[in-house]
């Protein structure tokens, strides 16, 4: 088979994907966007990698709340989740990122 017939024959599956959506597939990159615009830039970030599985908090400390990010790398998905700091729990909490470690305010 010449390279231009296994072209052509891949052709209708290229197309299929990028008509599926999986061509514009930016992981959280538009919640991010929107949660920015909403909230602007976090005071601390977090990121975890658990195989093909991504978390990424945004903890805003005056707010008392964290938004987390959690995608697969494997499809297109996005789930955002924000969560409320109780009873000044804030000034508890522990996070650690890249090897070094942080204490809220």
């Amino acid at each position: 088979m010449t390279p231009k017939r296994i072209l052509l024959a891949l052709l209708p599956l290229i197309l299929l994907a990028l008509l599926s959506g999986c061509g514009d597939c930016r992981r959280c990159d538009r919640e991010m966007d929107r949660t920015r615009n909403e909230s602007g830039d976090p005071d601390a970030k977090e990121l975890r990698r658990d195989g093909h599985i991504l978390t990424e908090t945004w903890l805003y400390w005056e707010e008392e709340r964290s938004v987390v990010f959690l995608w697969d790398e494997r499809d297109c998905s996005c789930d955002v989740s924000t969560y409320v700091f109780e009873d000044d729990a804030s000034t508890e909490l522990r996070f650690e990122t890249s090897g070094s470690s942080f204490l809220g305010p």
